[in-house]
C-alpha cells in the first residue's frame, strides 16, 4: 500500500515539474516575442514619412553625383593621356565662366525687369513714402551697374578662353603630326651661353628675337602654352615673312651684332627645306665672330620654346 502511494506520488510530482518547465518555457517564449513586436507597434513619429522621403532624394542625387564623377575623373584620366592635358582644364575653365556668365547675365535681365521690387516701390508709391522709394531705386540701379560689370569682366574672360582653347586645338592638331621639338630660349640677356634661337623654314630666316633691341620677331607667331608661371611657348614661322638673303643682309646683321653685344651664341633649328640658306647664314655668323650650334628639324615636329628646354652643343 505505502509502496502504490509512493509511486502515486513521483508521479504526481513529476507531472507538476513538467507543468512548471512548460509554464517557465511558454513565459519565455511569450516574452521573446512581445519584444519582437514590441517596436512594430511603437508609435511612429509625425515626420517619419517626409524624412524617409527626404533621405530617399538624397541617396539618389548622391548616387548621380558620384556616377558623374566618375565619368569625369574617367574622361580627365582619359585627356590627360592624350597630346596635352591643358586642354582639359581650359575646358574645364571656359564651362565654369560660361556658367557664370549666363547665371550674371540672367540677374541682369531681371534686375532691369524689377520683377522683386516692382511690388515694393507701387507699395511705397501708395503710402506716399518717397524718401524710400527713391533709396530703392538708388539701390536697384547700383545692383543693375555692379552686375553688368561682373558680367562684362566674365564675358571678357570667356572670349579670351575661346581664343586659348582655338591656340590649343591648333596645337594638338600639329603635335598629333609628330612631337614636338622642345629648346631653349635666352630668358636673362647677358648670361654666357645663352642662346639665341634661329629658326630657318620655307627658305627663309626666322630669328626669335630681332632688332638691334632684341625684341620679339614680327615674323613668328607665338602661342603660350605654359600653365601658371611657366613660359613655354610654340613658335611658328609665318610663310613668306623672314629674312631672304641676300636682300636682307643688312636688318640680319644688325640683329647678329646685337646678340654678340650680349654675349649670346647662335642656335640654329634646321627644316628640310632650308639647308641651302645655312651656308649664307653661316659666314654672316662668322663675320659676326658669335659662337653657334645647329639641330635638324623633321617637317612634322613642331618647335616648342622653354627656358628648361634643350639647345644644340656649340660646334
Amino acid at each position: 500500500m505505502k509502496r502504490k502511494l509512493s509511486r502515486g506520488d513521483a508521479a504526481g510530482s513529476m507531472d507538476m515539474m513538467l507543468d512548471i518547465l512548460t509554464n517557465v518555457f511558454g513565459a519565455v517564449i511569450l516574452i521573446a516575442c512581445l519584444l519582437a513586436i514590441l517596436p512594430r507597434h511603437s508609435a511612429p513619429s509625425v515626420l517619419l514619412p517626409v524624412a524617409q522621403a527626404q533621405s530617399d532624394m538624397l541617396e539618389r542625387r548622391i548616387a548621380r553625383a558620384e556616377k558623374t564623377l566618375a565619368d569625369l575623373a574617367r574622361e580627365l584620366a582619359r585627356v590627360e593621356e592624350s597630346v596635352d592635358p591643358q586642354r582639359a582644364r581650359q575646358a574645364v575653365r571656359l564651362d565654369s565662366l560660361q556658367e557664370t556668365f549666363a547665371s550674371l547675365k540672367h540677374e541682369v535681365e531681371r534686375i532691369s525687369r524689377g520683377e522683386e521690387v516692382e511690388a515694393e516701390a507701387l507699395a511705397l508709391s501708395a503710402l506716399g513714402r518717397r524718401e524710400e522709394l527713391e533709396r530703392k531705386l538708388r539701390d536697384l540701379k547700383q545692383q543693375v551697374v555692379s552686375a553688368e560689370s561682373l558680367s562684362k569682366a566674365s564675358q571678357e574672360k570667356i572670349d579670351f578662353l575661346v581664343r586659348r582653347k582655338g591656340d590649343l586645338e591648333s596645337q594638338i592638331k600639329e603635335a598629333k603630326k609628330g612631337k614636338t621639338q622642345t629648346v631653349r630660349f635666352p630668358r636673362e640677356k647677358g648670361r654666357a651661353g645663352n642662346p639665341f634661337p634661329i629658326i630657318l623654314r620655307y627658305g627663309r630666316i626666322y630669328p626669335l628675337q630681332d632688332g638691334a633691341t632684341l625684341g620679339e620677331s614680327a615674323t613668328i607667331k607665338r602661342t603660350p602654352i605654359g600653365i601658371g608661371l611657366s613660359d613655354a611657348f610654340l613658335a611658328e614661322p609665318i610663310k613668306g615673312k623672314g629674312y631672304e638673303l641676300p636682300g636682307a643682309s643688312g636688318g640680319l646683321k644688325r640683329t647678329l651684332e646685337a646678340a654678340k653685344r650680349e654675349n649670346l651664341y647662335v642656335s640654329v633649328y634646321i627644316y628640310p627645306d632650308s639647308h641651302q640658306v645655312f651656308q649664307s647664314l653661316k659666314q654672316l655668323i662668322f663675320d659676326s665672330k658669335l659662337r653657334y650650334g645647329i639641330e635638324f628639324i623633321p617637317f612634322e615636329h613642331s618647335m616648342r620654346f622653354s627656358s628648361s628646354g634643350t639647345k644644340p652643343p656649340e660646334l
